[in-house]
């Protein structure tokens, strides 16, 4: 018994599956040669925009600001439920404060500089945890060594330890493994390359030209201190402000970095008109940079001295020496 149809006597039939190959195949081509032009324009883009950085170099952008520590507070917003007389319940959201980022930069001799970042959240009452990472670099930032490890701060002091995470050199980097130069891994990374410390100078940049670009960015592994890779992000101008009170040339506004292959937003650095970074945002913790008497002073046991300029100050170089950042000049001022 038969349907009444004959399926092989239909040339349309026939003609279907070969024609929806050939227009899937298409398709597939027309996807990898956009996504493969995208790359590559992005990458050229963020070769023009390193390339401009480099022209003018770390020197005036690390001068200004030589010696002063910026301190970040890291805090996550929290939900919880209360009640009213009424026994009707809602939900209060609060922002906690889970720890805090500090950062410096700093002229050495011979047109070399360096940054150093110290990373600590809270894991007991009186006790924080984190990493570190620093850099050396010279004014185009194609050759430095790169640090970093694991970072204990306590009522009794700091406890450093770490050691070589990379090596930059131009067109590469080689990943040290436990601290171990010779067991590295060599990355080809172009003219697209980011150093670490470098995204808020770039950011600026970015800003007054309202572009966007797919960068080579060390990556810091935040579970295994001391520990790093190259990833590939993308970084655009999301939102410009219309302030024009700044100095000629630079904007207000905010840069996203993205993950672009799904496009998930990794990290959104808020700007003043100055090019400071005043908000960071990645994940659920925002960074909001903090005046000095509002620092950690209290979380690790040091409320009770005065003043707290010269205890924070005293901290911070605690830091340092033990990280063998070792500056030319002792930084005695904070933003």
């Amino acid at each position: 018994m038969t349907n009444g149809y004959d399926n092989s006597a239909s040339p349309h039939r026939k003609l279907l599956a070969p024609a929806m190959a050939l227009l899937l195949a298409v398709f597939c081509g027309l996807a990898w040669w956009y996504a493969h032009a995208a790359t590559a324009a992005g990458r050229k883009a963020a070769a023009e925009i390193i390339a401009n950085v480099r022209d003018r170099g770390l020197e005036p952008y690390v001068t200004p600001r030589h010696g002063q520590v910026r301190w970040y507070r890291r805090s996550m917003t929290v939900q919880q439920r209360v009640s009213d007389r009424m026994g009707r319940i809602g939900v209060l959201e609060q922002s906690v404060t889970i720890g805090w980022r500090a950062e410096i930069m700093v002229s050495y001799p011979h047109d070399e500089f360096g940054w150093l970042e110290a990373v600590f959240d809270q894991s007991a009452p009186s006790s924080y945890e984190g990493q570190w990472h620093r850099w050396r670099l010279n004014n185009e930032m194609t050759s430095g060594s790169v640090f970093g490890g694991s970072l204990l701060v306590g009522p009794d002091g700091v406890v450093v330890t770490g050691g070589l995470i990379a090596e930059i050199r131009p067109g590469s980097v080689s990943l040290a493994r436990n601290g171990d130069s010779e067991a590295a891994k060599q990355v080809d990374t172009g003219d697209s390359f980011l150093p670490p410390g470098i995204l808020s100078m770039v950011g600026s940049v970015m800003l007054a030209k309202e572009s966007a670009g797919l960068f080579n960015l060390l990556g810091f592994d935040a579970d295994q201190p001391g520990h790093a890779d190259i990833e590939r992000l993308a970084v655009g101008v999301e939102r410009l402000s219309h302030d024009r009170s700044g100095p000629p040339g630079e904007k207000e506004g905010t840069i996203t970095v993205f993950d672009p292959g799904s496009g998930m937003a990794m990290r959104r650095i808020h700007f003043n008109a100055a090019g400071t970074p005043l908000v960071v945002e990645h994940g659920e913790v925002t960074e909001t940079i903090t005046p000095v008497h509002t620092g950690p002073l209290a979380a690790i046991g040091l409320a009770g001295l005065t003043p707290p300029s010269q205890v924070q100050r005293a901290f911070w170089i605690d830091i340092m020496n033990r990280s063998g950042f070792l500056p030319a000049e002792d930084p005695t001022e904070s933003e």
